[in-house]
């Protein structure tokens, strides 16, 4: 309880002391002296364990994470039950050559993070940390490609392009047919 009143019996003449096993959450301590054969008001102290990392959480990338478009608008969210949300921090890693990270450094970011990237394939981690120092790590991958390159490697794309591309030529041969038949019909017998 936050505001308790311990008894007036000595526990002994301790001034420190170890638990094992706390478990997460705000826990208090109620502490009176004896000096001199007379007892002092009661000191509440409130102490706070926190050693669960904040929730999991998602990414969302817009317009996708598979994109042609340069600029990438990164959203995120999440929550942390006992000490409350801290910062966030990300790091962008160049995953699709020999280079090195594109930043090797974790920087702090706010909600949205907005990005423009070369063209190539990379790694973001987001990292949310609460106030007691315990974080939750995300990533997402992310891939800015060419328009050939993204016909190329996106399959519904490529299908319905070869499928338009089926449909066009039917209708060319088709056409085709009917005007060599309407040629032969009007030639003279």
């Amino acid at each position: 309880e936050p505001i308790d009143i311990p008894d007036d019996i000595s526990e002994g003449q301790k001034n420190s002391g170890s638990y094992r096993g706390v478990k997460d959450g705000t826990h208090y301590f109620h502490i009176k002296v004896l000096r001199e054969g007379v007892w002092g008001g009661t000191t509440h102290v409130a102490l706070n364990i926190d050693t669960t990392p904040p929730a999991n959480f998602l990414i969302d990338v817009s317009p996708a994470a598979f994109s042609t478009d340069r600029n990438r608008v990164i959203r995120f969210s999440t929550t942390d039950e006992y000490s409350g949300l801290s910062r966030y921090e990300y790091k962008v890693i160049d995953v699709g050559s020999n280079a090195q990270m594109a930043q090797p450094l974790f920087v702090e970011g706010t909600n949205p993070i907005i990005l423009t990237l070369d063209y190539g394939r990379y790694e973001m981690i987001i990292r949310a940390y609460d106030h007691a120092g315990n974080f939750r790590e995300e990533a997402i991958r992310l891939w800015e490609v060419t328009w050939l390159r993204y016909i190329l490697l996106n399959r519904s794309t490529l299908f319905a392009i070869l499928l338009l591309l089926g449909a066009v030529g039917l209708g060319a041969w088709r056409m085709r047919a009917r005007h060599k038949k309407y040629l032969l019909r009007s030639l003279p017998p």
